[in-house]
């Protein structure tokens, strides 16, 4: 992975590093677990007209950063993960009703700031014995 510098050093003494940092860093370890997972492409700024094209195509506000359609060994159901840096907002409107929605169809939700808390949260569900 590349070399990210914190940008800062948490209350408890943690580096803080970027929302893409944390990013690459679930998606290694989903990927070093072979989870079967996709992690959607709605972020980044997009030009207005393909913002609109995406949007026509089905692209919905606040899905969730992992989608993890392989079911866990605890809930033997699929999971969805909103990640943010350890400095970053609590997750929108939009984010949190996707969620919601989400729950409401049997999957199992969870947001955490820093991969080190998500991951954590994904081995207590049973992800990771690879």
């Amino acid at each position: 992975m590349r070399n990210y510098r914190a940008r800062g050093i948490s209350k408890d003494g943690r580096p803080i590093f970027d929302e893409t940092h944390e990013h690459c860093v679930v998606a290694e370890w989903l990927d070093a677990n072979k989870v079967f997972y996709a992690h959607p492409a709605n972020g980044e700024w997009r030009h207005p007209v393909t913002a609109k094209k995406l949007k026509r195509m089905g692209v919905k506000a606040g899905c969730p950063d992992f989608l993890i359609f392989q079911p866990s060994g605890a809930h033997n159901k699929p999971t969805a993960l909103e990640l943010k840096a350890l400095d970053g907002r609590a997750p929108s409107v939009d984010q949190v009703a996707f969620m919601a929605g989400l729950e409401l169809c049997g999957w199992v939700i969870g947001w955490h700031r820093g991969a080190d808390t998500a991951i954590k949260w994904l081995e207590t569900l049973g992800y990771g014995g690879r």
